[in-house]
This record gives structure tokens, sequence and C-alpha cells, in this order.
């Protein structure tokens, strides 16, 4: 019954952008569209610890109660993220073109505006990318993590978030020059004012906003909805 329902009610966004595995139903087990990196520091990690305390209610003399101290770990570093997205596996997935662009889009925008929902009453984490990027190629995706392996820091007058910016940009420079551009489709960026003066390479793909850099994608990702 749960094989017959799960096979007939179709696959939901969710699963057809993140995949199901089910060892006892493998006749229901789909592939995921998406692929998704562990966010990583472009900067020396500096780990700081947040002390605290927890004591139980005053109770009376014949009550037992609890009390706890510990420390939660936390940094404030800058990081770089990375999801690629097989249009052609999503689509697979939903059986259905219109459907899989609209799951696209919202997914690009939900990944954009992501925060991290733990322990944010006592650390107030809503910061939005300082830059945001998106490529749309034909074959294999790539990351750009390789252009932080040598850690990121303030120098030179510069901010982190603006020698961060330069690397990416230097390194997306030298992988067009050792593989050339010839699988990509559309390719485009969008940085806080500041921070555009760091851009060379990728000057000429600037999009004016988060809004337009994803819409231009998604058309060039889904061109006349196929």
């Amino acid at each position: 019954m749960i094989e017959k329902a799960l096979v007939e009610t179709g696959k939901p966004g969710d699963v057809a952008l993140f995949g199901r595995m089910m060892a006892s139903l493998p006749t229901v087990n789909v592939d995921a569209a998406v692929q998704m990196a562990h966010a990583i520091s472009v900067n020396t990690l500096q780990q700081e610890f947040d002390f605290f305390t927890a004591v139980d209610d005053l109770g009376g003399d014949d009550e037992t109660g609890a009390d706890h101290i510990g420390e939660t770990g936390y940094n404030s570093s800058t990081y770089y993220r990375f999801t690629t997205l097989d249009t052609e596996q999503l689509k697979h997935n939903l059986g259905d073109a219109t459907q899989a662009e609209a799951i696209a889009q919202a997914f690009a925008e939900a990944f954009v505006r992501a925060i991290p929902t733990g322990h944010q009453n006592g650390f107030a984490a809503h910061s939005l990318p300082a830059a945001v990027m998106a490529v749309v190629r034909n074959g294999q995706p790539i990351s750009l993590v390789d252009a932080f392996e040598n850690p990121v820091a303030p120098k030179e007058g510069k901010s982190l978030l603006e020698n961060a910016l330069t690397q990416l940009d230097g390194h997306w420079a030298d992988l067009c020059k050792m593989y050339g551009e010839k699988s990509v489709v559309f390719k485009g960026i969008v940085t806080r004012e500041q921070l555009a003066q760091q851009l060379a390479t990728l000057k000429d793909c600037e999009q004016p906003t988060v809004d337009e850099l994803i819409k231009d994608a998604i058309a060039a990702a889904f061109p006349e909805g196929n």
C-alpha cells in the first residue's frame, strides 16, 4: 500500500530536488537533482565560546532540582557556499518542465536567502550574502572553492570581503584560461555596490539585483520552458 501510494502520488518538489532513499522499497527511490556542499570559511577560523548556565526553578525543601554549566562554540567567519542543480534530473523526477522551472527558481531564491535557524535568539545571525554568482553550463558543474585554498585576510587597506571577491574573480579567470568557457551558457554575478570594484574578469557579467540574476539564470537553464 505504501509503495503504491508513493508511486501514484508522484514526487513533491522537495523529493524531486533532494531525492529519496528507502532501503525496504528501492522501487520508490529518487535520484537527487541537487548537490549541496558544506559552507566553508574563506578566512582562518577562530572558534569562540559562549559560556552559559541553566538552573531549575526554586523548589521546596523536599524537591530535587538540576543545574547546568556549559558553553556553545561559535565563530563569525565569512563563508563560501556552493550548490548545483541538474535541470535534466529535476525534469525527469517531476515529469513536467514547467513545474521544474518554477521549483528551480524557488530553490535558487531559498538558497541565496537561507539563514540558519539554530540558536538565533542568542546569535541573531541575519546577514545576507555579499556576493551571489550563478553559472548555467552544459555538463559538469564546477565549484570555485579552490579560490580560498589560501585563507583570505584584511590587508592593504582592503576588507576581508573585498579580498575574498578578488580571489574569487581571479580563480574564475584561471579556470577559464585553462579549460575555456565552451560549456558556459550563462554567467552572472551581483555584489554589494562597494565591492563591485574588486571584479575584473567577471565585471562584464554583473547583474543589478539578485532577483534579476536568478531570473536570467533560470531563463537560460530552461529555454522556452524546455
